[in-house]
């Protein structure tokens, strides 16, 4: 079994939200899905920890405020500009997605339908990457058939695209083409999201 963590706390509080900037991150080994399930079933409602699941590797993760703060300002600035420019995105926030048969299993930071507002996975999921350690989830969400993954790492916002069975990095979005993703990623990481927020608003209503 193999374990990976970021500067681990205590086992009693290892995933307890205290307010850090950093995840942490474990990964197991060998874990049967039946306990990845289990797992599940336990934390009931709670926000953390998210799990993700890849025959047979589990990932535990308790999101730090960073983390926490970047997915938010990316679900608000996408839910702007949808409004702004009357593209129907509909937010299903961390759903929990998983497959039996396939052994696979993932929560997204946030995930859309475009278009539609209904569907047995999303269009698009957003992930948010702080840890080195963190499980390569783009398997995952490619046998879930989710079209799109945006990866947030270090600043960058990476774009993949769902082609056949596996993902293409692409340059632009092939669901949302008219979003700026430069200003995207500029804004994503601001601490003042109301602020970040009127600066996009502006940025779209001047028909940028």
């Amino acid at each position: 079994m193999l374990t990976h963590t970021t500067d681990p706390p205590r086992p009693e509080e290892r995933f307890v939200a205290d307010g850090s900037d950093r995840d942490t991150v474990v990964v197991l080994s060998a874990v049967p899905f039946a306990v990845y399930e289990a797992l599940l079933k336990a934390r009931r409602d709670a926000p953390a920890p998210r799990y993700a699941y890849l025959n047979g590797d589990l990932e535990i993760m308790s999101p730090g405020r960073a983390h926490e703060r970047t997915k938010k300002n990316l679900a608000r600035l996408i839910e702007a500009y949808g409004m702004l420019r009357d593209v129907p995105v509909t937010g299903m926030g961390s759903w929990t997605l998983k497959r039996r048969l396939e052994k696979t299993g993932v929560e997204p930071d946030e995930c859309y339908f475009v278009g539609r507002d209904d569907g047995e996975a999303p269009d698009l999921a957003i992930e948010v990457v702080m840890s080195n350690d963190a499980l390569d989830k783009l398997p995952i969400y490619a046998t879930l058939g989710v079209r799109e993954v945006w990866i947030w790492r270090r600043g960058a916002l990476t774009v993949h695209a769902l082609q056949g069975e596996t993902y293409t990095q692409v340059g632009r979005s092939t669901l949302l083409p008219d979003l700026d993703l430069t200003m995207l990623t500029m804004l994503a990481p601001q601490t003042d999201q109301h602020a970040a927020l009127q600066t996009w608003m502006r940025w779209l209503r001047a028909g940028a």
